[in-house]
């Protein structure tokens, strides 16, 4: 499965069933668990990218399933975090939890607090005080 098919599942099942139904969660981990995990990442990461209808619904599924899965890849930590600044659904604790998994805790403060000193718009500083949240920086 490529991550526009992901992304595609990802959107379909969350408008349809929501983000809290165990079982849906389940099949979409047997699912995409043979995946790759660039491919993985990409489409998962790609709801966090876009506040259009029923954002909430996909980024929480999206986050709980990268958490979950944990596809293991490279990334560029700051353009990640940054990117997504602008229309991150702030109660989805599981995208800097992945991020902590994935990276470590002092890396990913360590990005946090470089992005915090760079000018951003009023919904990204609102967005990054939330990551610090959810890493426990406050």
């Amino acid at each position: 499965m490529n991550q526009d098919e992901i992304r595609q599942l990802i959107i379909q099942s969350a408008d349809t069933r929501g983000f809290t139904d165990r079982l849906l969660i389940k099949e979409l981990r047997a699912q995409l668990a043979p995946c790759a995990p660039s491919e993985l990442f990409e489409g998962l990461y790609s709801l966090f990218l876009s506040d259009e209808s029923n954002y909430r619904d996909r980024q929480e599924l999206a986050g709980r399933l990268l958490y979950k899965l944990y596809p293991r890849l490279r990334l560029d930590l700051r353009r990640v975090i940054k990117d997504c600044l602008a229309t991150y659904y702030i109660s989805v604790e599981q995208l800097p939890q992945y991020l902590v998994l994935l990276c470590g805790i002092e890396r990913v403060v360590m990005v946090v607090n470089e992005l915090a000193a760079t000018e951003l718009t009023e919904r990204e500083r609102i967005s990054l005080n939330v990551f610090k949240f959810w890493l426990g920086m406050d």
